[in-house]
């Protein structure tokens, strides 16, 4: 037996958002970045991919950013994820200036969407 990783929840919280590939792999990039970082440990992993999505949606410019079938399905309210989704962002906006870059390649690929080139969001 394992414990379920925040990519499980993913999935649940991406069909439930109706996300497109795009967005997917957005989330897919967000949550890979949050790996590395210790102080993200406080959370759970559905609890890192309900912020991914939030995040995601916010650089994707989907409105709302959470919606009441997210809130259902995840059980946590806005109010809760946008914590999350905040330092999920500043995370990412510490990783654009990082010399550390690998994951970010990645995530530039044709393969990815080029998801690590979308512009960042203030939340």
């Amino acid at each position: 037996m394992t414990c379920p990783s925040s990519l499980h929840f993913l999935r649940r919280y991406s069909k439930a958002a109706g996300s497109d590939y795009c967005i997917h792999t957005l989330c897919n990039y967000l949550i890979e970045l949050v790996l590395v970082d210790i102080k993200m440990l406080k959370y759970l992993p559905s609890e890192i991919a309900a912020g991914a999505v939030y995040v995601a949606r916010a650089m994707s410019q989907k409105t709302p950013h959470w919606t009441p079938t997210l809130e259902h399905y995840s059980t946590y309210s806005e109010e809760y994820v946008r914590t999350i989704a905040i330092e999920i962002n500043n995370l990412l906006k510490k990783a654009q200036k990082s010399s550390l870059r690998a994951v970010q390649k990645k995530y530039s690929s044709d393969k990815y969407a080029e998801v690590s080139t979308i512009p960042l969001v203030d939340l």
